[in-house]
């Protein structure tokens, strides 16, 4: 991150940062969200937008926030009047029963060290069921290398399996994965990881020579 802000501030650019879920990487939100606090400590030009449908459960409501690292005043006041242009153009009026929720827990201590220690809670719980996912795959011996899964952070993993494999999947197993392989690790839990793995045993095994 340090050499991509060096580019970045030497040639100009501007950094957009879409943070999904901040907080479910590692547990802790500051650690997840260094690169963008690096990037603002050097000031440079960007936009960092977020959402709190995954990390507050407020899926329904689609609130999130849009934040802009202005140069200096005049220049965020001129931004400001013009993202109220466009958000006036996009929803007259907007629901803020989501935004409330936020901004409450944000505002009150004792409420945002615990929406802090439920985030770290979810994303241990995450991990816990991709080693969970891995080690099932791996006492099947399930053809491939499955250490992807427990590299990769987040609510979802890119499992590698193809289309031809995604649709035996779903076809005769009923576990559903996107085209592109991808897995909600959320949807995992104590009565359906051994299901899961030893139906994408199953089709890897069946399709290994094609």
């Amino acid at each position: 991150w340090r050499e991509l802000a060096t580019i970045f501030s030497e040639r100009g650019h501007l950094a957009f940062f879409d943070a999904a879920y901040p907080g479910f990487a590692s547990g802790d939100i500051d650690t997840d969200l260094e690169s963008v606090r690096l990037f603002a400590e050097r000031e440079i030009p960007l936009i960092f937008v977020s959402t709190y449908g995954k990390s507050f459960g407020l899926y329904s409501e689609r609130v999130g926030i849009l934040s802009v690292l202005a140069p200096s005043e005049q220049v965020g006041k001129n931004i400001e009047a013009h993202l109220r242009l466009l958000a006036r153009a996009e929803s007259g009026a907007p629901p803020d029963f989501g935004s409330t929720i936020v901004e409450t827990v944000l505002s009150d201590e004792a409420l945002r060290a615990q929406w802090r220690e439920e985030l770290r809670h979810m994303a241990n719980r995450l991990k816990s069921r991709r080693i969970a996912l891995r080690e099932a795959l791996e006492k099947l011996e399930t053809p491939g290398n499955w250490a992807h899964i427990t590299e990769q952070n987040g609510m979802f993993s890119y499992v590698g399996l193809s289309v031809e494999q995604v649709t035996l999947l779903r076809e005769k197993y009923h576990v559903y994965l996107q085209d592109s392989g991808r897995i909600s690790i959320a949807g995992l839990n104590d009565f359906n990881t051994e299901y899961t793995a030893s139906s994408i045993s199953a089709v890897v095994k069946a399709t290994a020579s094609h």
